[in-house]
């Protein structure tokens, strides 16, 4: 089975403008439905079945199938727990699990949906209107990780890749060089050989060969510590039109505008076990030994989109219900800023000396072309008390894209994401997502329900899948008030994070990579009301 790997530095998308990647696209493009307590308990298995504010987003043709108008609010309580691990390369086996986690507040489901009654015996029996917002992704997360590593360092790799940039340009945030490298100059993390064009690493020695070369290498064990919180939310905000036919065939029509709100904080060190190891000399500072190096980046996206959604739900005959939606393309408009930071502790003459750098805060805009979507259903309901209700959902992540925001204009061409978006285009899979849920009322007043999802990977050739098991209750009462409890876990499959690139061989042995499994908790709590 291939590892789902995704550089954890190279999620620092804006170290210069259009540097955006695959995981950034996936980032916004992917969905995680929420909703109301009732459609996450049946694994959102919804596209048949309708009647609730949670289904909406799915199939908009479920605004059409209930009698009544309705308001639900959905308050809910997400517990993201992260288990991390390390490896200083590929030679080494995982070790040091630390666990972290994050709790979060938030609202997956707020929305109306008013019924009109024609009053009509036949043809057209009743019209919807709603304005929802359900939540499709919760971006809120934390991973910590360390370990020692005496073979590599990622100021050794910066130092290796900044040759060829004159310190003129690593000296300013306004030249050709990237942030991350003028950074790392300015704030001591590399610095100049003399008398030449090479770069060494403040985690490094320089030694002399016989030829006259020279040899670069870390001296001693590093202690590497790998910090990332992220946080944010996707949310759909849906204005929904429904139509009623004869109570057999119901249409409906979405104006997705979706809106994104993201933050992304990356802390790492690396820190000698034996400062004595990494001592230097120089010739107007006299013997110093490094003590700690440090680089921080922040990243702040936030975006607006617009979709088109149609669907039907059908009953051919009493008890069956087939439906099916299609979501035309999304397109987002993204804003980014950033910023990167860097610093660098010595001890000399027992004494500590510090220096450091920070970037200007960047900005670039551009679009992100999410794919379209298709999702068939099918459900069958026994009298009033029970239902079982199957969904299958398709979207090819091989479609998405990236465009300059300046495209239209007549003196700037589209060739700024051209490598990217045919990465894409070769690394994105068509994503499955299979969804089945189950209710059953032992009395009318009470229901009990059970949800799964299944969604496979987005990258070509990872068979890793993300699961969702659910349980809920649900109570009606015999006004116009409704109470839906729900609980559900995901399983997220093991992901692997490498923080920066071998630069000692091409193969990438010595580069270290961190392993991480996630199970999210989900608590939501739907009030409802029938008007």
């Amino acid at each position: 089975m291939k590892k789902t790997i995704i550089s954890a530095l190279l999620m620092s998308a804006a170290i210069c403008a259009g540097a955006q990647n695959m995981n950034d696209a996936l980032t916004f493009s992917e969905n995680h439905y929420e909703g109301t307590a009732r459609s996450m308990a049946l694994g959102n298995a919804m596209t048949a079945l309708g009647g609730d504010l949670g289904s909406i987003g799915i199939n908009p043709a479920g605004s059409a199938v209930s009698s009544f108008s309705q308001f639900t609010i959905t308050p809910s309580i997400s517990v993201s727990a992260l288990t991390s691990s390390y490896s200083p390369d590929v030679f080494t086996e995982h070790y040091g699990a630390l666990e972290s986690s994050r709790n979060h507040l938030n609202m997956p489901n707020i929305g109306f949906n008013f019924v009109w009654d024609t009053y009509r015996k036949h043809g057209l029996r009743s019209m919807a209107f709603g304005l929802i917002s359900n939540t499709t992704r919760n971006y809120y997360d934390r991973m910590s990780s360390w370990g020692e590593n005496a073979n590599s360092s990622m100021f050794q790799s910066y130092a290796y890749d900044a040759y060829g940039y004159s310190p003129d340009l690593l000296n300013s945030f306004s030249s050709s060089a990237p942030w991350d490298y003028a950074v790392a100059y300015q704030s001591g993390l590399i610095s100049r050989v003399n008398g030449t064009d090479d770069y060494v690493g403040a985690t490094e020695v320089v030694s002399g060969n016989p030829d006259g070369s020279l040899d670069f290498r870390v001296p001693g064990i590093l202690e590497q510590s790998y910090d990332r919180v992220t946080s944010g939310i996707k949310r759909d905000i849906v204005m929904n039109f429904g139509m009623n036919f004869d109570d057999r065939l119901y249409l409906g029509f979405n104006l997705g505008l979706p809106s994104i709100e993201y933050a992304l904080d990356e802390k790492y060190s690396e820190t000698p076990v034996n400062p004595g190891d990494f001592s230097f000399d120089y010739d107007d500072l006299g013997t110093v030994s490094l003590s700690k190096a440090r680089k921080d980046y922040s990243y702040r996206a936030s975006s607006t989109g617009i979709y088109a959604k149609i669907g039907l739900i059908w009953i051919p005959f009493q008890g069956l219900r087939i439906g099916a939606a299609y979501q035309t393309p999304t397109e987002f408009e993204i804003e980014e800023k950033y910023q990167i930071s860097g610093s660098t502790e010595i001890m000399r003459q027992g004494s500590y000396d510090y220096y450091d750098a920070q970037s200007p805060v960047g900005e670039y805009a551009y679009y992100l072309y999410a794919p379209a979507r298709f999702n068939v259903g099918a459900a069958y309901t026994l009298g009033r008390s029970a239902l079982v209700s199957v969904d299958y959902e398709r979207a090819n992540y091989g479609r998405m894209r990236f465009e300059d925001l300046r495209y239209n204009d007549d003196y700037v061409d589209n060739k700024t994401f051209v490598e990217t978006n045919d990465y894409m285009r070769n690394k994105g899979a068509a994503q499955s997502i299979i969804r089945a849920g189950v209710e059953y009322k032992p009395v009318q007043a009470f229901a009990i329900r059970g949800g799964y999802t299944q969604m496979s990977n987005s990258v070509v050739d990872v068979k890793a899948a993300t699961r969702s098991y659910a349980f809920g209750v649900g109570y009606s009462s015999p006004g116009s008030f409704f109470m839906d409890y729900v609980v559900r876990m995901t399983n997220h499959p093991a992901e692997y994070y490498s923080p920066y690139t071998d630069c000692l061989s091409d193969t990438g042995d010595y580069t270290p990579e961190i392993r991480a499994t996630k199970n999210v908790f989900d608590v939501a709590v739907t009030f409802g009301f029938r008007f």
